[in-house]
């Protein structure tokens, strides 16, 4: 866990996990065991993450395209929508 980390009350956190510093984590959360916890958590729930071992600029790529597939899903479906339309 890095520095300024705020942890709520009665979070459960697995062990290994793994915590950037300067922010914030809700009431009420459940991170799972070897968890990397990047941003800030703001709704109580079950949070998990982990992927398997790979080499780092593999890793490093991976990372990149995950934290951005959701951006990445609204460009495509916005894409297909005017592909659809008419001229």
């Amino acid at each position: 866990m890095a520095g300024s980390l705020k942890v709520g009350k009665q979070c459960i956190i697995g062990g290994a996990s793994v915590f950037n510093g300067h922010m914030e984590i809700a009431d009420g959360v459940t991170v799972t065991g070897m968890a990397m916890v990047m941003r800030p958590i703001t709704e109580p729930g079950v949070y998990s993450s982990g992927i398997p071992l790979q080499p780092n600029r593999e890793w490093r790529k991976t990372a990149a395209r995950v934290m951005r597939i959701e951006e990445m899903h609204q460009r495509l479906k916005a894409l297909e929508k005017k592909l659809d339309e008419p001229e």
